[in-house]
């Protein structure tokens, strides 16, 4: 369906496709009576039929993969909400799994869905499937409240074309997330959430270091909303200064990529916005009358001590580099160290870094 009838010039165009349940769309009535006739006869052309029992036209709401989809957005029929909010608490390993599996499918919809969902994940590590699961108050209200959060999770709009967007990003011990919106008529309208979960590496990471990575790692998952538009970037100014001073490989590959945005940033902290103004274009020159307060800030961030163990220098970047690349080849952490040591390097944290790259 996909690959030869509809191809690309109606597929994600037009209309929108999930195995054999079709969605044709338009802005306007005309519009829209003119992409059925288009699919339509693309059908006929290749001598596709409908059952007319299964068709239904010019629906302004309608149901689509369990999400229910209107001009506005898109949030979740009641019947697909009452799964979770009807899910008995689990009793074994393998029913906190079913729970989980369920859950996941609203995190799009929840704000730090990785972090509140964490204490449930742990519970299920060492996976046994009939494993009889150790509840706490703690646990339990948790399970609770991520019922709750599904219950109550908002609509997500289409963003408005005019409307600069807003991205929040912020990191805790174990994941980073995001909220993007718009503000309109004074109310906030969410467009997207995102949540990730860190690796055990990434939790030994700085408070900043995360931060920076949580700024990085939004406008990559979001770069089909962010990439072409100018939006407001709520963050603490200390985090892209650290993207400009940390001299890092991994840092340096988050501030190329995010050269290609283009965004102001807001300070989150109270400090003074101007600071945050000199590093919302990563590489442009502060101006004259900016200079001297901005460079007291850098100064001072400059001071700031990135643990050994958190530095990647850019000689050993070169040495991992030297030993796993498309020539070399891709191998495994366990390879690659041997192949370091074999030629004579060694240096503190060497399989840390090379896990991290």
């Amino acid at each position: 369906m996909a690959n030869i009838v509809l191809t690309t010039n109606l597929l994600y165009n037009i209309c929108e496709v999930y195995l054999d349940d079709i969605l044709i769309h338009g802005n306007s009535e005309d519009a829209f009576v003119n992409n059925v006739r288009r699919v339509f006869e693309r059908f006929r052309s290749k001598r596709i039929t409908l059952n007319p029992k299964k068709v239904r036209l010019g629906m302004e709401e309608v149901e689509f993969v369990d999400h229910t989809l209107t001009s506005e957005g898109m949030s979740f029929s009641k019947a697909k909400r009452d799964k979770v909010l009807n899910f008995p608490k689990p009793t074994q390993m393998k029913h906190m799994k079913a729970f989980l599996g369920l859950a996941n499918y609203f995190r799009s919809h929840i704000r730090d869905f990785a972090v509140k969902v964490r204490p449930l994940h742990q519970m299920v590590t060492q996976y046994e499937r009939r494993k009889k699961l150790k509840w706490t108050a703690e646990l339990e209200e948790c399970f609770n409240s991520v019922q709750r959060e599904i219950a109550s999770c908002p609509m997500l709009y289409f963003p408005v074309e005019g409307v600069q967007l807003q991205v929040n990003t912020d990191a805790s011990d174990y994941g980073v997330g995001a909220y993007i919106y718009q503000i309109i008529d004074g109310e906030e309208r969410p467009i997207a959430f995102e949540s990730k979960s860190l690796s055990k590496v990434q939790c030994r990471w700085s408070t900043v270091e995360k931060e920076a990575f949580a700024i990085y790692y939004t406008l990559m998952q979001h770069k089909h909303l962010l990439r072409d538009t100018k939006f407001t970037l709520h963050t603490d100014h200390l985090n892209l200064t650290y993207l400009n001073l940390e001299s890092s490989a991994k840092v340096k590959r988050w501030k190329l990529a995010i050269q290609e945005y283009d965004f102001d940033v807001k300070h989150v902290a109270g400090v003074r916005n101007v600071v945050a103004d000199a590093f919302s274009r990563l590489c442009e020159a502060p101006s004259p009358e900016k200079k001297e307060v901005e460079m007291e800030y850098v100064h001072t961030l400059m001071s700031i001590v990135v643990p050994d163990e958190e530095t990647l220098s850019d000689e050993h970047y070169r040495l991992i580099e030297s030993c796993h690349n498309r020539v070399a080849g891709h191998h495994g952490v366990a390879k690659t160290v041997a192949k370091l040591q074999k030629a004579g390097h060694k240096w503190k944290h060497m399989r840390r870094h090379v896990k991290g790259l």
